[in-house]
């Protein structure tokens, strides 16, 4: 890609997500879409489930690290601390293949939903 002469290509702009500019570009657009998230998650729902359960089993199916599983892990470390399991992707890139296969291949069936609802149980 060093070696492509960009002469004559677009420049950089809103129809290209404004490829090649500064990251200050997009700072005013990104902190909005932040915002806009804050206090999506219920936390007083979070509270009386963990208060009933005394666990909690998240399952999404994306990458765990910083998905719902620790968003509901931070409510609980600040509220009521009880044991947590997570079930979703670990950290790796996805493929391709059908619904059915995927969802074995990561770990988020049944089955597998149904081991961290044993191993948290038994953690509390």
């Amino acid at each position: 890609l060093q070696r492509i002469d960009p002469t004559g290509g677009p420049p950089p702009g809103q129809h290209n997500s404004y490829r090649g500019v500064p990251l200050s570009t997009r700072d005013s657009e990104t902190r909005a879409a932040i915002a806009s998230l804050h206090g999506t998650l219920d936390t007083d729902a979070v509270i009386r489930s963990i208060t009933k359960t005394r666990c909690a089993v998240t399952v999404e199916e994306h990458n765990v690290i910083g998905g719902l599983g620790d968003a509901i892990a931070q409510v609980a470390a600040k509220h009521l601390p009880v044991p947590i399991e997570y079930v979703g992707t670990q950290d790796t890139f996805g493929e391709s293949g059908t619904p059915t296969e995927l969802l074995k291949k990561y770990g988020l069936d049944t089955p597998d939903v149904l081991k961290a609802v044993e191993k948290v149980m038994k953690r509390k």
